[in-house]
């Protein structure tokens, strides 16, 4: 009768050993975690809305410049295609281009 109580004895010290460690020492970790990857996906998210507005701003301003030079139109033509962005999903005057699934990632 002790011999078959003592393995399971055993297994029961291991085991609340195990979740006595991991919930004080491992769950507070990933709570921190959990708040620096919010804070970063909410960073990202104001970058890239921040992105998208510098370039309707500067589509704005490079189609304004046109009207009011035509003879420059290469110049500005150039100027566009130098700092158009190359991202495949990232449109240079703010929109989002549907790309199939396979391509986002190369």
């Amino acid at each position: 009768m002790v011999f078959q109580s003592l393995p399971q004895w055993a297994w029961d010290i291991s085991f609340y050993f195990i979740w006595k460690w991991v919930t004080e020492t491992i769950d507070p970790v990933i709570g921190e975690t959990m708040g620096t990857l919010i804070k970063l996906v909410d960073r990202v998210r104001m970058l890239d809305n921040d992105m998208i507005r510098l370039n309707q701003k500067l589509s704005m301003v490079l189609e304004y410049r046109a009207k009011l030079n035509p003879q420059r139109q290469d110049e500005l033509q150039r100027l566009v295609d130098e700092y158009k962005s190359a991202n495949k999903q990232f449109d240079s005057t703010g929109g989002k281009k549907d790309v199939p699934k396979g391509d986002a990632d190369s």
